[in-house]
């Protein structure tokens, strides 16, 4: 498993990074929860897969929402959650990429 998680931040990584893009924020956080949805966040749009409890690989529905709706909302909201906190609750991820400083 460990092996594929680094797969994909590199798959990301090489994605985000060869966008000649100097305005491009691209970020990679990770923590130690078990998720019970993936999901992805960028500027006008977000990405939510849920996951299957039934054997093997696909199936599985995949959403893609723009920014303004309540789907996004909530998916900010988990993501600044996760990455900033939020009180009385620290935050439950650390910055990989770039590697951050605090």
């Amino acid at each position: 498993m460990k092996s594929k998680i680094e797969q994909a931040i590199s798959e990301y990584k090489n994605l985000f990074l060869s966008v000649n893009n100097p305005n491009l924020n691209f970020s990679v956080w990770i923590h130690d929860e078990t998720p019970v949805t993936s999901f992805y966040r960028f500027e006008k749009c977000a990405v939510i897969t849920l996951y299957k409890h039934a054997k093997g690989r696909g199936n599985a529905p995949t959403i893609v929402v723009e920014r303004g709706g309540s789907l996004y909302s909530y998916i900010e909201t988990e993501v600044d959650s996760m990455i900033k906190g939020i009180h009385p609750h620290p935050k439950l991820a650390k910055q990989i990429f770039p590697e951050s400083t605090t």
